[in-house]
């Protein structure tokens, strides 16, 4: 994927966050730059997290990498 298609990929989350979150809808880009096999349980737990985040606290962009 380009970077102009990842560029517009963000955006649009961006733009859907800003619609959707004042209705209680969370939502995120996730970039995987990974095989997520190799950790798969350390993803899920990232995505867990993400999901018990309350509102006034919400990630609206994440980056995950294999350390």
């Amino acid at each position: 994927m380009n970077a102009t298609t990842k560029a517009g990929l963000r955006l649009m989350t961006q733009s859907i966050a800003r619609e959707f979150s004042p209705k209680g809808i969370h939502v995120i880009h996730a970039v995987l730059d990974d095989d997520i096999s190799k950790r798969a349980g350390g993803v899920a737990n990232t995505y867990w997290q993400l999901y018990e985040q309350h509102a006034t606290t919400w990630t609206h962009e994440i980056d995950l990498r294999l350390a």
